[in-house]
């Protein structure tokens, strides 16, 4: 004959145990709290990457410097599309003969998604003093280029 299956067991055995309470969870940070995390400042002041024990920086990038465009961009002008060239071109002259630097465009009207205040602003920083330098140069030259013809633009 075949053999009967065995009875489950009562309902109360199939409860789990009781757990303790658990600590409430911490409260989410605020959105500035959060951004400042993701986007250390230096001490200096610069806005550039954060310095670390030993004197470099996050990223590599020993210089540093935010340099202001003098120029606010609008539709007729386009100042920041200037400054970048067509299709990146003037940007990426100037970072090819710059091992390891870095451009990039801060301030209303940059169209950076984290920093969009502020005037038009011109980032660079590089691992060397001599990549920097070199990119400073160029930099300049362009900003100078720019602003010439928007003076002649504005006439």
């Amino acid at each position: 004959p075949a053999a009967a299956s065995p009875a489950p067991p009562p309902a109360a055995a199939m409860q789990k145990p009781a757990e303790a309470p658990r600590a409430a969870a911490p409260a989410a940070p605020t959105v500035s709290a959060s951004k400042a995390q993701a986007f250390p400042r230096s001490g200096s002041g610069l806005g550039g990457p954060a310095a670390r024990p030993d004197g470099r920086s996050k990223g590599g990038m020993l210089h540093f410097r935010k340099i202001e465009v003098g120029i606010e961009d609008d539709a007729q002008f386009r100042v920041v599309s200037r400054l970048i060239g067509p299709r990146g071109k003037h940007m990426q002259d100037i970072l090819a003969g710059c091992h390891g630097a870095k451009i990039w465009i801060i301030g209303k009207g940059s169209r950076s998604w984290e920093d969009d205040v502020g005037p038009l602003t011109v980032c660079l920083g590089a691992p060397t003093s001599q990549a920097f330098e070199h990119a400073e140069q160029q930099v300049q030259a362009l900003l100078t280029r720019v602003r010439e013809e928007h003076s002649r633009f504005s006439r």
